[in-house]
């Protein structure tokens, strides 16, 4: 199971690339080595920096659940680890379930190789965590994610996974607004050892659900289309089935729209498949082919655009059909992938990775962890190089706070704007886009932070749209800005 959705793309920074190596390898500064496990970037001290949650196995019967303070530079500190359990083979999720503008968090897995487990720990603010004895099913090889079912405002919960007597599971909790959770009258299909993604793919404003894992024992992959009401209906996609990797949402060509990929194996036979969806804007999905990425099982599979060229990339760990393990980085070249071949490294299977800002720059950095060589648990941290703070713009520091219904604030720096469009919010925005004056689409960011991050350098002055959509509510903000100079 990988998952990681928590940060990922902050904003389109076009620079002129060269043959320079994208990512550089800075040492995991002390971060403990898992497998079979998940870690979450977020900043849950409401400092400015993104810190590190990480869970998994640590060795033979040992698991464990850290927490990590970032210091503003990409080096971590062990904050917390008592009071959080010990598990494995399990998923993180973190939101914020009571609106008190700090992000909780959502574990779930194997408890020390001693039984199953499921909790809800809530952030004090300063990034510790408590539990607050919740009766969630306890399920071991899943999947957790918060979103907005049923749009009322508030984050609800989606997970899956198997239970201590194995039968197999997938539920949806709703949340009262005030971070106490009931469970959906719907019956959802069963997986385990998959993975999950969140995303609105007909353009309705309704989040829907990606899926893929074994379902009844045997692989599947499905996309279930939100109602708006916290209720859902299979759209009929014929997906290839997948288990052991990754079904995720990426707009391949910067159209708008999200596509699909799918990496894994179709279990009992073992094919490897590696298979991409072209959306056609209302929710309908063709099969593109490859597109150029290796098929893996026990994968990590994230995407960002890491080159800041206006188009998503991927990243990809795990294990080939020759039982190798390896890892690439796939940049994306406007509807096709090739390897980045100043990228090479260890391959991870069985482990977990995250795109972000770690350092503190305008780069997207990565973190990834598993299981490697020789049966060692491996994590890895990389800055990337091709945009530092030397390259950022400078934020002018001429800000306006705008106060909106169901709690959402956000601050607009520098409007009128010259270099960057910086917007920073309580919430976390899943995308924006930028309109020129004849209704062009001239950025587009799709992300799970609290910061809109836009390069404007090569825009024409006059005036732009700047239309984003929050987490909270699913609602869209819409947002007139003035280029200068």
């Amino acid at each position: 199971m990988i998952k990681i959705i928590c940060v990922i793309c902050i904003g389109l920074l076009f620079v002129e690339l060269t043959n320079a190596q994208i990512f550089n390898q800075i040492g995991a500064n002390g971060i403990i080595k898992i497998r079979h496990g998940d870690v979450c970037l977020g900043d849950i001290d409401n400092d400015g920096d993104n810190d590190l949650i990480v869970s998994g196995s640590v060795g033979i019967n040992s698991s464990a659940t850290y927490v990590y303070k970032n210091n503003g530079n990409g080096f971590f500190t062990h904050f917390q680890s008592s009071g959080l359990p010990l598990v494995d083979f399990g998923s993180l999720a973190t939101g914020d379930i009571d609106n008190d503008g700090d992000l909780d968090l959502f574990v779930t897995g194997d408890w020390d190789f001693s039984g199953n487990y499921t909790e809800m720990f809530v952030n004090d603010g300063t990034g510790h965590f408590t539990a607050v004895n919740s009766s969630f099913p306890q399920v071991v090889l899943g999947d957790s994610e918060f979103f907005d079912a049923d749009n009322d405002g508030d984050l609800d919960l989606f997970y899956f996974g198997r239970t201590p007597d194995w039968t197999q599971i997938s539920k949806l909790f709703l949340n009262d607004g005030a971070g106490n959770f009931v469970e959906s009258n719907q019956m959802f299909p069963p997986y385990i050892n998959g993975s999950l993604d969140i995303g609105d793919v007909n353009g309705d404003s309704f989040l829907d659900i990606l899926i893929c894992g074994e379902s009844g024992w045997l692989s599947n992959t499905q996309l279930l289309l939100n109602q708006g009401d916290g209720t859902f209906i299979d759209n009929g996609q014929s997906f290839v089935a997948n288990s052991f990797g990754t079904a995720k949402f990426i707009d391949i060509e910067s159209d708008g729209d999200l596509d699909v990929v799918v990496n894994g194996i179709t279990n009992g036979s073992m094919d490897y498949n590696s298979v991409f969806y072209e959306n056609d804007g209302v929710g309908g999905f063709s099969d593109i082919g490859n597109l150029g990425l290796d098929s893996l099982m026990s994968n990590s599979l994230i995407t960002a655009d890491i080159d800041m060229d206006g188009d998503i990339d991927v990243f990809l760990s795990g294990r080939n059909s020759n039982n190798e393990d390896t890892c690439a980085i796939y940049l994306n070249d406007g509807g096709s992938f090739s390897k980045d071949n100043s990228f090479s490294h260890q391959g991870l299977y069985d482990g977990a990775a995250v795109f972000g800002r770690i350092t503190n720059d305008c780069g997207i950095d990565l973190f990834y962890c598993g299981f490697g060589d020789y049966c060692n648990n491996e994590s890895y941290l990389f800055r990337n190089e091709y945009i530092t703070s030397i390259d950022c713009p400078p934020v002018v520091d001429d800000s306006t706070t705008i106060d909106t219904l169901q709690d959402v604030e956000y601050t607009i720096l520098s409007n009128p704007f010259s270099d960057i469009i910086r917007i920073n919010l309580n919430t976390n925005v899943y995308k924006a886009f930028l309109y020129d004056d004849r209704g062009r689409i001239v950025r587009e960011n799709y992300q799970y932070d609290s910061v809109i991050l836009m390069d404007a350098r090569d825009l024409l002055p006059g005036m732009y749209i700047l239309k984003f959509r929050t987490f909270i509510g699913n609602r869209e903000f819409e947002e007139k800005l003035i280029k200068v100079n």
